[in-house]
């Protein structure tokens, strides 16, 4: 019976309480509104929410009319008074809708008299759409009507955005188990009861039972008592410790027959961190097991890859010897080492490092001939044998494309890892005249390859042959370097976008050797690293760059920072922090204006200790910025849970921004993600105005490269200082600065 003014309020709010406490999703809205539209005595309700927030469209998600549920529609709310609901909360008008409406043909349609609504909104006060009442009738009690909206629409805003939140996750798990139900290997997950929580078609068709049958089981209610222990003894394992485990088993399959596989499980994280579950992996290898078991009695292929092992790669490589004596012609020795390697097995686990392994391997394959040969050394690297190709053009046809093969990214568990190649060429017969000799010669072209970064070639000369002496008088020369005083700082000026001032400088060390001259930073680094020598080289820096720093503040630029390197080895090195503190008072320099740059292998490597690191020279005050951002891990964990104050983008970014699309896209999305994350962006290698504008115009914060200025010695820095007009009063003050 319709509600009057003299019926007792509290008793019909309590009615409708009752009806609607225990319903939700679909049934509370349809049964909110049935309340609503008999105690309001109105003919229609409806709650709706966006289609299209922008072009201000909604939909119904439940809709009442003459005391049915009726159809839903979708409508635009411009001219309607749900419009003026979204807009301003609330909003009634008890008659004259069609009138005060005269756009809205649906209100005209359904004869329309009285209406009132209320914004339904989400926790974070975002409007989700309207819960609305219309009456063919002027409203009886508009009081009465706002007061029970009020009182409702929060119930159905939380609601409508559970119900929005549960279709995103079923959605969600749809889409993600169509995603694995398209992989062809059995995959299967496990709860923390070891219990199954799901799988994809490709086990329920390897076992032969459905996923229905096989959630909530154990691995005892489907698999041979036997194998079921072993089994369960690795998820224990794994449960108890983390990490991943993969290990030979063996199978029934659906079709009744035993079969050889390996399982691949790793465990997966609750959102509080803890271990959730296992997910796992079946690789059917029974025809792999079979030729294993061959190839190991002959002793000829690498076990991981399938490829040919040292001993069948000299037996192949004895033959063409012999032909080539015989015919004439030559062939091509290639030598190939995966770079960086270690970095995945140590950061991803061996598991992963063997996928990695065997996809280049087989990367490899797809880009020779059929009469080609490529074998697995050891490790990581890989020769390749090109019969018939005796030229260094053919060659290198042949190396570009199985560059351009390693380039694709390779998806391990999730991860993109970027592969390159270090690639040493020896040619017959040219090159050598037996297989130890030119396996020898390709591989010192490998290492010489590697010594320019890796990510390429280089044929064998016979100049290589003096290399070792030469590394030796380097290294000879570089012990005697620091005592002698042979080093030197660069600086390149940084300068701040927003104001236009220079912020800072970088410190770049130089080596001017008697006997050598000037000596490049990329060949005498890598050798201190390797040496060990780059400790004290580096203390010698950091106390030189926070000195001259020292000076510049005396002579008035008081607000430039100076930012220092840090090299893999330093980092490490016990008493780092301790070095860095006491450096930083025996110059007596405020830590605030010291960056220490590292990049992003430094701090992935033992994260856990990096991290401990980090957190204590930042409880010192000195700031941190990745270098390089953009060419290795670029992981979005360690920006979140490392103190990293800056990110610095790699000139091969910003190199071609204004003419590359990807290049200014990489860019943008750095410095928009450092942005969000509360981060500065310095962007090196900035050489035109147009690199600068289009910087700019992305909000980058601090520039540095050849358009700003080159790295300078102090007297000339202090030079470009002035001519900027920072401090014309420093000049007199010249020489107080080293040479």
């Amino acid at each position: 019976m319709p509600l009057r003014k003299n019926h007792n309020l509290k008793e019909t709010l309590h009615e409708m309480v009752l009806g609607v406490s225990v319903a939700v999703g679909d049934q509370f809205f349809h049964s909110l509104l049935e309340h609503l539209t008999r105690a309001l005595d109105v003919e229609y309700a409806f709650i709706a929410e966006y289609t299209d927030r922008e072009a201000m469209r909604v939909k119904t998600v439940a809709f009442r009319a003459d005391g049915q549920e009726a159809e839903p529609l979708e409508f635009d709310l411009v001219g309607t008074p749900c419009e003026r609901v979204v807009l301003d909360a609330y909003y009634c008008t008890p008659e004259g809708v069609c009138t005060l409406f005269p756009l809205d043909h649906l209100a005209m349609a359904m004869g329309v008299e009285g209406y009132a609504g209320i914004a339904l909104t989400d926790a974070a006060g975002n409007v989700l759409g309207p819960l609305a009442v219309l009456s063919r009738r002027p409203l009886g009690d508009s009081e009465l009507a706002e007061t029970m909206l009020r009182i409702f629409a929060a119930r159905a805003s939380a609601e409508l955005e559970r119900t929005k939140a549960e279709q995103a996750r079923r959605e969600q798990l749809h889409f993600l188990q169509v995603l694995i139900d398209s992989i062809p290997h059995p995959i299967f997950y496990k709860d923390a009861d070891r219990r199954y929580i799901g799988c994809n078609a490709a086990l329920e068709s390897f076992i032969g039972r459905t996923r229905e049958e096989i959630i909530g089981k154990t691995v005892f209610d489907i698999g041979a008592e036997g194998r079921a222990r072993i089994c369960d003894a690795v998820d224990r394992k794994l449960l108890a410790n983390g990490g991943v485990e993969s290990y030979d088993s063996t199978m029934i399959h659906t079709d009744g027959s035993i079969r050889d596989i390996i399982f691949s499980k790793t465990v997966f994280g609750n959102t509080d961190g803890s271990i959730g579950g296992i997910v796992g992996t079946i690789l059917d290898i029974t025809e792999r097991k079979r030729a294993e078991e061959a190839i190991q009695q002959l002793a000829y292929f690498d076990a991981l890859t399938g490829l040919p092992n040292r001993t069948l790669l000299r037996d192949r490589v004895s033959q063409l010897l012999s032909q080539a004596r015989r015919e004439g012609g030559g062939f091509g020795v290639l030598h190939l080492d995966v770079d960086r390697f270690k970095g995945v097995n140590d950061s991803l686990g061996h598991a992963c490092g063997d996928v990695l392994l065997s996809t280049v391997a087989g990367r490899i394959a797809s880009s020779i001939r059929e009469s080609d040969t490529v074998a697995r050394l050891g490790s990581d690297e890989f020769v390749v044998i090109l019969p018939g190709v005796g030229h260094e053009e053919d060659v290198v046809a042949v190396v570009r494309k199985i560059v351009e093969e390693l380039n694709r990214p390779i998806v391990i568990q999730g991860n993109d890892i970027f592969c390159t190649a270090s690639i040493g060429i020896a040619i017959y017969p040219t090159d050598g005249s037996s297989a130890d000799i030119l396996l020898k010669n390709a591989d010192m072209a490998m290492h010489k390859a590697k010594e320019f970064g890796g990510d390429g070639y280089q044929f064998y000369s016979s100049e290589l042959n003096h290399r070792a002496m030469e590394r030796l008088t380097l290294e000879t020369s570089l012990r005697r370097a620091l005592e002698r005083r042979e080093f030197l700082l660069h600086y390149q000026p940084l300068l701040g976008i927003g104001s236009g001032r220079i912020v800072g400088v970088e410190a770049l060390l130089r080596w001017d050797s008697p006997e050598l001259g000037m000596v490049s930073p990329a060949r005498f680094i890598p050798l201190a690293e390797e040496t060990g020598l780059i400790v004290p080289i580096g203390e010698w820096v950091l106390r030189s760059a926070c000195e001259q720093l020292r000076a510049l503040h005396e002579l008035g630029y008081t607000e430039l920072c100076v930012s220092v390197n840090v090299s893999a080895r330093q980092f490490r090195h016990d008493g780092f922090c301790a070095m860095v503190a006491a450096v930083l008072a025996a110059v007596g320099l405020d830590p605030r204006y010291l960056e220490l740059e590292l990049t992003e292998s430094v701090i992935m490597e033992r994260s856990e200790t990096a991290k401990g690191i980090l957190r204590k020279l930042k409880q010192m005050g000195v700031s941190l910025a990745i270098d390089d951002f953009g060419t290795g891990y670029s992981s979005l964990s360690y920006l979140k849970h490392f103190p990293i104050d800056r990110l610095k983008i790699d000139r091969t970014f910003v190199k071609e921004v204004t003419v590359d699309q990807d290049n200014a896209a990489i860019a943008e999305a750095i410095v928009a993600l450092a942005h969000v994350l509360n981060l500065d962006v310095v962007a090196e290698g900035v050489e035109t105005a147009e690199q600068l504008a289009f910087l700019a115009a992305l909000r980058c914060d601090v520039v540095q490269g050849y358009h700003i200025a080159r790295p300078l010695p102090p007297r000339n820095l202090l030079e470009f200082l002035e001519a900027r007009q920072e401090d014309r009063a420093a000049r007199p003050m010249l020489r107080s600065l080293q040479p």
